[in-house]
């Protein structure tokens, strides 16, 4: 299944061409494949990152570590996983013009690490863009259920009693950029400054590939599921939200086999679940 996901993600750049617009190309797959876009920039966008607000203003609460750490005094907690399924992903070309222009540059501005256009972004007008090794990160739910049971702080479990966490997320290892003059001829980014051509966030990492290329090597995440892990569940997180309502709130569905209606915790934070009206929403005894 995971496989079939991530080669899904892959045909978004068979799909592109010409003036097709970057930013809705990339929406769609990652809404295909079962994951939310990230809408604004954020410092982090990482499994364990505490968020409140709504999908398309997120507000940071706490960054990834400072409630699900990734070792606690040099011991690993082995709450994350990444799976290293790799499958190639196809270069795009964009006609640098019009509604192609404004969503690359929007589409890079979001989650984590954003980019956006520096002053010698106009000399280009067509680039080669992709996205290559995506992987999906995700919590081993067992660990992290002995965790919040026997190490999560009291005070994480006080936000996350009122706020979501990202579960799950899509994340690429690199973006890969080669920008072409209306002539046709490919941009020599060895005799110009690259940060020009766009502007890079401080901490992120980059380098020159073959005179031409410019390869960002920071990951950046493309796609996030919402988790829900309040005192109720008593660190049992099987309610997750990887989409959105009409209304712009996070819907969340709880995956466990055995209950038919699911039974939560926190109305000030979920608002509905699929199938069921707010009604049917109601405390843990």
């Amino acid at each position: 299944m995971l496989r079939k996901v991530f080669f899904s993600i892959g045909a978004l750049h068979l799909a592109a061409c010409g003036n097709s617009d970057p930013e809705q190309l990339l929406r769609a797959e990652v809404l295909n494949v079962g994951f939310i876009p990230y809408e604004t920039p954020l410092e982090f966008a990482g499994t364990g990152t505490l968020v409140g607000g709504n999908p398309y203003e997120m507000q940071l609460i706490a960054p990834p570590e400072a409630c699900f750490p990734n070792a606690i005094e040099g011991s690993p907690t082995q709450l994350r996983v990444v799976d290293n399924t790799e499958l190639p992903m196809k270069s795009n070309s964009f006609q640098l013009s019009g509604s192609a222009r404004v969503g690359l540059v929007d589409a890079l501005g979001k989650g984590n690490s954003p980019i956006s256009a520096g002053v010698s972004f106009d000399q280009a007008q067509k680039v080669d863009f992709s996205y290559t090794r995506p992987k999906r990160e995700y919590f081993n739910s067992i660990k992290l259920t002995g965790f919040y049971r026997e190490r999560l702080p009291e005070i994480c479990k006080d936000y996350l009693d009122k706020v979501g966490f990202i579960s799950e997320a899509i994340k690429v290892d690199e973006m890969r950029f080669r920008f072409y003059r209306a002539s046709g001829a490919a941009i020599n980014l060895t005799t110009i400054d690259p940060k020009t051509m766009l502007e890079i966030g401080l901490g992120t990492s980059w380098q020159i590939s073959k005179l031409y290329e410019l390869v960002i090597t920071t990951p950046k995440y493309i796609g996030y599921r919402m988790g829900r892990l309040t005192r109720g569940d008593n660190g049992v997180s099987l309610c997750r939200s990887n989409k959105i309502s009409s209304e712009g709130k996070y819907l969340f569905q709880c995956i466990d086999t055995f209950n038919d209606v699911a039974k939560l915790s926190s109305g000030s934070f979920v608002p509905q679940l699929f199938k069921f009206s707010v009604e049917d929403v109601r405390e843990i005894e």
